[in-house]
């Protein structure tokens, strides 16, 4: 690996976005916990919304500010942006509802 090779993938490589994010703390701490930790392949988007609503509810809580202020489903609507590539959002077969899962460089990443 060289410098010009790195550089590239700092720029280009999902997983090095997601850690080099201004947001990378709360976007790891909570993938973490809604996938990784409980063992979880995939949540639809009213339950993860939820639990992020929630999450972030807790986070403002600890600063005493709201230091995240777009709503839970524009955040997941980020991360799952072909710009980002953290989140892969797809719809089940007879499913109405988006479903979300971790890329595997999200995870790699995570990891």
């Amino acid at each position: 690996m060289d410098f010009q090779q790195l550089t590239i993938q700092r720029r280009s490589h999902p997983g090095w976005r997601l850690l080099a994010a201004d947001n990378a703390p709360m976007i790891v701490s909570f993938l973490h916990a809604s996938f990784i930790a409980p063992n979880v392949r995939s949540v639809g988007r009213q339950q993860l919304a939820s639990t992020l609503d929630d999450y972030l509810y807790h986070l403002h809580e600890a600063a005493g500010e709201i230091v995240f202020p777009k709503a839970a489903t524009a955040y997941l609507d980020d991360w799952a942006s072909d710009e980002r590539s953290w989140l892969r959002k797809y719809y089940p077969p007879g499913a109405e509802e988006a479903h979300y899962d971790l890329a595997p460089s999200t995870e790699q990443a995570i990891g």
